[in-house]
């Protein structure tokens, strides 16, 4: 299953026809102090990443819902902690739920990709390892976090953002670990 996974979102990646090489940053995250150079172009946030060896941080926000946007850029992507451990580690895009991408001739809505499945074409983070371009675990989704309940805490992104390198189980799992209320490990 996640050798399929990694073939399409490696198909999707190389064989895009619209691929724009520079990256868009929103202005209205830097106005209303969000501290963090958002991209929203998918192809040149991962490129930006392999060339730099980070990780990719996509947010998948919901266009309808800008409440919660505003809310999870104002108390999650504000705080200096948070800003500083992206910028380390990842290069960053910002993309509706609707981001189409084109493929072999095709438009694509990106959610539909089977990697992100478990966002259930839902707003949600994604994580996309470009850290080793040789690496078993290249342009593979390594964590997925759904925002359909409410936005991610703080404290829930920062483990998120400094889980070890690992497969999506393998992140899923240390996550949970972490994150469990009676604190097992």
């Amino acid at each position: 299953m996640h050798h399929h996974r990694a073939i399409w979102l490696t198909a999707i990646c190389f064989f895009s026809l619209s691929s724009n090489c520079h990256t868009n940053l929103l202005a209205d995250d830097a106005a209303n102090g969000c501290g963090l150079a958002w991209g929203t172009d998918y192809h040149a946030c991962l490129d930006t990443a392999e060339e730099a060896g980070k990780l990719a941080l996509l947010w998948f926000y919901d266009p309808l819902n800008p409440q919660a946007n505003d809310a999870l850029t104002k108390d999650i992507f504000s705080n200096a902690s948070i800003t500083a451990r992206i910028a380390q580690r990842f290069v960053a895009a910002k993309l509706t739920t609707g981001a189409t991408i084109s493929s072999e001739g095709q438009e694509l809505v990106l959610l539909d990709h089977p990697a992100f499945a478990e966002l259930e074409r839902s707003a949600g983070l994604a994580i996309v390892d470009m850290t080793e371009r040789e690496g078993p675990l290249h342009r593979q989704v390594v964590s997925i976090y759904p925002l359909t309940e409410g936005h991610i805490s703080t404290t829930r992104l920062q483990t998120l953002l400094d889980l070890p390198r690992g497969t999506l189980t393998q992140r899923t799992l240390i996550f949970a670990v972490r994150t469990h209320g009676e604190q097992p490990a």
